[in-house]
């Protein structure tokens, strides 16, 4: 974002479902708007090894729970203008799956792999 409001980038796309809410990046069209079926969000999250046990598994997923439900929180991503997203546990990793796979086949449509 500091980059867009000092004018040192210029955004021709977003690669969301539709415009942003952020007022600096409303009038910034859609790949969709421009023709292209391109959706593409980034993900921001924290990952754990295989050997994470259990119980440091649950203490963290509840840690980033009450994280992501705090009004702290809020207030950072709506400075720092991300969009919201909590997803944890088993959803973020079955979305993260289904999502992995959907990027692999329109990197596959649109030639950027073998």
């Amino acid at each position: 974002m500091p980059h867009l409001n000092s004018g040192a980038v210029r955004l021709l796309a977003v690669f969301a479902e539709r415009r942003l809410d952020e007022p600096a990046m409303a009038a910034i069209p859609t790949a969709r708007e421009q023709g292209y079926d391109v959706v593409w969000p980034v993900l921001r999250g924290f990952y754990m090894g295989p050997q994470v046990s259990d119980a440091d598994y649950a203490w963290w997923k509840e840690a980033f729970d009450r994280l992501l439900a705090s009004e702290d929180f809020a207030r950072l991503r709506q400075r720092y203008g991300l969009l919201p997203f909590a997803l944890t546990g088993p959803a973020l990793e079955a979305h993260v799956h289904r999502e992995v796979a959907r990027y692999r086949e329109m990197a596959r449509d649109f030639g950027l792999t073998h």
